[in-house]
């Protein structure tokens, strides 16, 4: 009876460690898709998602995004694109990624321009070694369209300083 109670009691304990591994896991890395996600599919909403695999041809995929001060063709693990036209859509668009910000302090404000014609700011995420692991773009030229762009380098992307 005290054997069977142990061999449950360590069933039981294994079960609970097990689920607390995968729950803590599925927060460690959180990918692009995830910041997001909620938007696609919303009315006033155009997502895109491009693979690193074609990286080389990522400009002829963001027709709408400007991404011209960046240079997409050495590579990235996943970009996910977001194109905002209904204020609605926009405003959703704003409250979660300042949601976002909020809860990920670790993402640095790179680039913040404001002007009569809207918004455009630049954050980035790095690893221990310095590499960017995440930039996130936002880009509002009205209060009814946006563009964002979430980038994510898995293994990290070296910033022109450090070349």
């Amino acid at each position: 009876m005290i054997n069977r109670l142990k061999n449950n009691l360590r069933e039981h304990l294994l079960a609970t460690l097990l689920t607390i591994v995968a729950v803590a896991g599925s927060f460690l890395q959180v990918r692009a898709e995830d910041i997001l996600s909620e938007l696609a599919g919303t009315p006033g909403v155009n997502s895109k998602y491009l693979s690193g695999r074609i990286a080389d041809k990522a400009m002829k995929h963001l027709d709408n995004t400007d991404l011209t001060d960046f240079i997409l063709s050495d590579g990235f693990t996943s970009l996910y694109s977001y194109e905002c036209y209904f204020i609605d859509a926009t405003n959703r668009a704003r409250n979660i990624l300042n949601e976002y910000l909020k809860k990920h302090p670790e993402l640095e404000l790179i680039i913040k321009k404001i002007d009569s014609f809207g918004e455009y700011c630049v954050y980035q995420k790095y690893n221990k070694a310095g590499e960017v692991t995440q930039m996130i773009i936002w880009n509002s030229r009205m209060r009814e369209y946006a563009d964002i762009v979430v980038i994510d380098w898995k293994d990290g992307r070296k910033t022109k300083s450090d070349n």
